[in-house]
């Protein structure tokens, strides 16, 4: 009772010193670390307690927050009729505007002024800012949408007008030298914002329309490749220098491709090999580099092969994936991890992180005892009493696996859970071969099954992390009453341990 005590009194401690509340996650590693002679699961369980039944000094604003009631008053210092606040806040965004030639965006204006006083809620800000906006004062426009400006700024639009030809000559020439030192050209976004960058005294909008006209005109000197991209005649030779059916310039990739491939026991991903080959050959423009490595992808040699979408790897791995199948993942029995460990932690997780459930045991063996087996994890959630509208009790299974050689059993399993389960969840180690993860992440979406990986060295520290979430499904009422029947006292039961 004295350990209760101590962990709920450290809690209310974090609460008190936050403003703006605690996270139920945060608490808890906040708490776990003050104590650690106590569990993180017994600490989680006292929290529990704590949560559920709720003292009147604290509140919860939003799911999973918890935040002390002294802090309420801030929402009341500043009601919206409060002249005090509304001039604060209002001074403070003219400040702000003022001091931003370009202006201020809406976000950023409220981000600032909520940081300059943090007395006064967001919401509040919010508010006192919308009713700005709505009655814009004359020294303030909106040149766009969201967008705040100083009405001093706008003599900069008439510094350079559109038939101005000394903006017109600064802004060509900065575009041409920013094209011209640009191997590989520049985006037309790019180009504007750069240009935007060196001329602050000439607008965005003054920019892109003498942009757009250089853009309609383009000189001989440069061409436009692809789609919003220009570049420099002078890089054309690049393409040139490696034609399509240049063989230099196919052994070249197709041979660094091969490399790295090789070096990579997991393979290699698209993006990664396109990527590193790119910078490899400098002098090859991504285009062909894509172009020949999309010939090598569409003919794989019997050397390599496509385990998933999207991913290349070398067969001489494959010997090595079939080798770990057939040794049935036994190298972990030196570590004395049994995969019992990890039970009690996820049905915590599965309460307190993820909040599906509101009640979790540890099943596992064959207490149901039939061939279609027994759930590892079984929760369940029920509605609260101060729930208002109040929803039907829900049933949570899952499946753990720590052996990754038994991974198609255990989907098999959590398949044949749904039969007494509104929802169900496989959870496999972190260290599965992406080959497993992606397959398993594919069926888990088409059979509405959960997927959660964990890391399988320490089971203090599982780090469990949502992969694909469960989608609701409704079982079969017979089974749901035949199997919760041989658990019923200890998942129902709501007498508490001494």
């Amino acid at each position: 009772m004295n350990t209760t005590k101590r962990v709920i009194a450290k809690a209310k401690e974090l609460i008190d010193a936050a403003p703006h509340g605690k996270r139920w996650a945060e608490l808890c590693r906040e708490v776990s670390a003050a104590f650690p002679e106590i569990t993180p699961t017994i600490a989680g369980h006292m929290l529990f307690g704590f949560r559920s039944e709720l003292p009147d000094a604290y509140y919860n604003p939003v799911r999973g927050l918890y935040r002390n009631v002294q802090f309420k008053t801030t929402d009341e210092a500043w009601p919206p009729e409060s002249a005090e606040a509304k001039e604060k806040v209002v001074a403070k965004a003219k400040e702000l505007i003022d001091g931003a030639p370009q202006g201020k965006r809406w976000a950023e204006l409220c981000r600032e002024v909520s940081a300059a006083f943090s007395e006064i809620t967001p919401k509040r800000i919010s508010y006192a800012l919308f009713e700005f906006r709505t009655d814009l004062p004359e020294a303030y426009y909106n040149p766009v949408r969201g967008l705040y400006r100083s009405a001093r700024f706008r003599t900069t639009d008439e510094v350079w007008p559109p038939e101005s030809s000394q903006a017109k000559e600064k802004v060509i020439a900065k575009a041409k030298q920013l094209i011209d030192a640009a191997r590989h050209g520049k985006r037309w976004t790019e180009l504007c914002g750069e240009v935007s960058a060196a001329f602050p005294e000439i607008t965005l909008k003054r920019i892109e329309h003498i942009l757009s006209e250089f853009r309609t005109d383009l000189p001989e000197a440069y061409y436009n490749p692809a789609r919003g991209l220009y570049r420099s005649v002078q890089f054309k030779t690049i393409d040139e220098v490696w034609p399509p059916e240049s063989a230099e310039a196919k052994e070249k990739v197709v041979a660094k491709a091969k490399e790295l491939i090789d070096a990579a026991p997991d393979g290699k991903r698209w993006s990664g090999l396109c990527r590193e080959i790119s910078a490899a050959f400098p002098e090859i423009t991504p285009k062909r580099i894509n172009h020949i490595l999309s010939e090598f992808r569409t003919n794989l040699p019997e050397a390599y092969y496509n385990p998933v979408r999207g991913l290349y790897r070398s067969v001489r791995f494959k010997a090595t994936d079939e080798a770990q199948l057939t040794g049935g993942g036994k190298t972990r029995k030196a570590g004395k991890i049994r995969e019992e460990d990890f039970y009690q932690p996820f049905g915590d997780w599965l309460v307190n992180e993820l909040e599906e459930a509101t009640k979790a045991i540890a099943l596992g063996g064959c207490v149901f005892k039939d061939k279609w087996g027994t759930p590892d994890v079984i929760a369940i959630w029920e509605a609260q009493r101060s729930d208002i509208i109040t929803a039907p009790t829900e049933i949570i299974c899952a499946e753990i696996k720590l052996d990754v050689s038994g991974l198609i059993t255990a989907f098999g399993q959590c398949c044949s859970y749904k039969l007494f389960s509104h929802k169900s969840y496989l959870v496999v180690p972190k260290t599965s071969s992406e080959e497993d993860i992606s397959r398993l992440d594919s069926l888990a979406l088409i059979f509405g099954i959960g997927l959660v990986l964990f890391e399988p060295d320490d089971p203090n520290q599982p780090q469990f992390t949502i992969k694909t979430r469960a989608s609701r499904e409704e079982p079969d009422m017979f089974y749901v009453n035949k199997y919760l029947r041989l658990v019923e006292n200890k998942l129902f039961g709501y007498t508490q341990e001494a």
